[in-house]
């Protein structure tokens, strides 16, 4: 089971991948629809397919994490209902990032879902606005995604730069330190083309249920070690969970973006040194050193 923060699982947008090995099933028969003009033609299909397998056989207690993705053959974006689109037998955590806003094109992966535990992988039904019911299964033939498949980082290009700033710095009559945290660089979603870039949301998170925040800045107060040998004066970690949504008319897709986000989901490193009574801050991804942030996400495709 991995760790949650306030708003539950995880959903990344990456690119391209190759068609789904897993198994793909399609019934019912396809539907007109009628233009403004009067004319009718068949729907476009919308079609989702299993892409690959993470956590497979990792020994660690963990279920797996299946990733979907989907083409919508439509030249505009496809918007279904939660009846339309579901997942079966996965976590339920995860089940809120299932796609419903479909962006016109392939988008690989859309969502990953970890399996329930139940025995059964997930599998994902679409009834398209063609009327076709399909459903894509993983099977043994789903490729892993631990370093067998080439997955680039995002299905639209990301530029979006986010670093941790620390602010107000403040020594306490208690002993303790008192600082703010400031997301800058991710106000803004990161969308498929044919979807509206909305706000972000934001979420911070001290890992231990203390103090969750919503918004771009966070206030923390850090108590003194209670143990010899530790590198600086005052050390805590900090996490952001950073959502994008990304919406067609009324209509808003929740998207886990990947990258730098998932460093910064799994948490930050506040290093504060002292010095003659002057309080300095410096953030890092390793405890053992905060020499700034890295702007990297690693290896691994999604938050564990």
């Amino acid at each position: 089971m991995r760790r949650l923060l306030a708003l539950g699982s995880c959903l990344v947008l990456v690119a391209a991948c190759s068609d789904s090995d897993s198994t793909a099933s399609t019934s019912s028969a396809a539907a007109p629809v009628t233009s403004a003009a009067g004319e009718t033609a068949p729907a476009a299909p919308l079609t989702p397919e299993v892409v690959c397998v993470a956590n497979n056989g990792s020994g660690d207690g963990e279920q797996p994490d299946y990733a979907f993705a989907y083409t919508n053959d439509s030249a505009e974006p496809v918007v279904l209902s939660a009846s339309d689109s579901v997942v079966a037998d996965g976590e339920a955590a995860d089940l809120m990032f299932v796609t419903k806003v479909f962006a016109p094109g392939h988008v690989s992966p859309a969502f990953f879902v970890t399996g329930d535990a139940g025995g059964q992988p997930p599998s994902w039904t679409i009834v398209g606005p063609d009327g076709q019911t399909r459903t894509a299964t993983p099977d043994e033939a789903t490729p892993n995604c631990d370093g067998t498949l080439d997955l680039p980082p995002y299905t639209t290009d990301d530029q979006r730069d986010p670093v941790v700033e620390v602010s107000g710095l403040q020594l306490n009559a208690d002993g303790t330190v008192s600082f703010t945290t400031t997301l800058t660089g991710a106000d803004t979603s990161v969308c498929p083309e044919g979807l509206d870039p909305q706000p972000t949301t934001i979420t911070w998170d001290d890992l231990v249920g203390g103090n969750v925040t919503d918004g771009p800045t966070a206030e923390w107060t850090v108590p003194q070690p209670q143990y010899e040998g530790n590198t600086f004066a005052y050390q805590t970690i900090v996490a952001a969970l950073v959502l994008d949504g990304c919406a067609y008319g009324d209509a808003t897709q929740t998207i886990w973006p990947g990258g730098v986000f998932e460093s910064l989901y799994t948490g930050v490193y506040v290093c504060i040194a002292e010095a003659d009574g002057t309080l300095t801050a410096s953030t890092s991804q390793n405890d053992d050193d905060c020499h700034g942030l890295p702007h990297t996400g690693g290896d691994r495709i999604r938050p564990a």
